[in-house]
């Protein structure tokens, strides 16, 4: 299984059909996708993703990644040395 590591770009262009990525970022997906693509992100860039999408493009992309479309990472900051 190749896993792939999605920024947000990546994401945004997934589901705004209007992106000028969109076409190429969904052929990549539809190919790779049989053949055991495991995409992977943070939960950072799903927010960004969130917030630059309209609400439409948003819900969809909410309800993909909760049907496996991509496995999401707790992002933990580090923590401050005091």
């Amino acid at each position: 299984m190749r896993s792939v590591l999605l920024d947000s770009g990546p994401l945004v262009a997934l589901f705004a059909t209007d992106d000028k990525h969109h076409a190429r970022f969904d052929a990549l997906v539809l190919a790779l996708a049989p053949k055991g693509l495991h995409l992977v992100t943070t939960w950072p860039c799903v927010v960004e993703a969130a917030y630059l999408l309209p609400p439409t493009q948003r819900f969809e992309m909410l309800q993909w990644i909760g049907m496996g479309g991509a496995a999401v990472y707790p992002y933990r900051p580090p923590t401050p040395r005091r």
